[in-house]
């Protein structure tokens, strides 16, 4: 049953990868998935189902974001979900431990000269299961530590994302916020990320050309 969700979210990235849906269809899509994870694991309390939405929301597009850098998003998501197959039990902990072997095995091929790529298909399934397994830790947790550990497992991206919207609105003024975030992971894997202007990105057979000097 938890792979309904991540089927959904997978589904969704490889939309986007493909076609890219207007920003609105994607946030609408976005919130059906989360409602339909916040149906199978729900945060405590009478609106759980809807804080495991925003939940899923928020962490699917903040992986995303953060998906800039050869291995960043892989190295935090196993880190985060290594923490996470310490401290919940059950098939929440079996989705854990199955993040944290996938990201392991993903990360060989993804660190430095990456030979491949998330794409938004894969950080949408990691962001998904990532607020997945925060709504089960939420709902697991008897006392505060627990809880309070738990948000810190995906304090990384949550952190992150603000900082990398802000720089892509600073580059493309007049937009409106919620066409920054949909231009923003863009924007980073095009030098946004270390400080620079986006800029096009060069073809590889005239980086060749450069490189031979012609």
């Amino acid at each position: 049953v938890l792979l309904v969700p991540l089927g959904l979210a997978l589904a969704l990235g490889l939309a986007d990868d493909r076609n890219a849906p207007s920003p609105t269809a994607r946030l609408i899509m976005e919130v059906a998935i989360g409602l339909v994870a916040g149906w199978i694991v729900h945060a405590p309390g009478p609106l759980g189902a809807v804080i495991t939405a925003a939940l899923v929301v928020g962490l699917l597009n903040a992986v995303n974001l953060l998906d800039g850098l050869d291995g960043l998003a892989a190295g935090v998501i196993l880190v985060s979900a290594v923490g996470f197959a310490l401290v919940l039990e059950g098939d929440s902990q079996v989705l854990a431990l199955a993040l944290a072997g996938s990201s392991a095995g993903f990360l060989v091929w993804n660190r430095t000269p990456a030979r491949i790529y998330l794409g938004d298909a894969g950080s949408y399934l990691l962001g998904t299961a990532l607020a997945m397994l925060l709504a089960a830790a939420f709902d697991e947790g008897d006392s505060l530590a627990v809880g309070s550990g738990a948000a810190l497992f995906v304090a990384v991206p949550v952190a992150e994302a603000p900082s990398v919207a802000r720089r892509a609105a600073r580059t493309t003024p007049g937009s409106t916020p919620r066409r920054w975030l949909s231009c923003a992971a863009n924007w980073r894997r095009r030098g946004g990320w270390r400080g620079k202007s986006p800029t096009r990105a060069t073809p590889p057979n005239r980086r060749s050309r450069i490189r031979r000097g012609n």
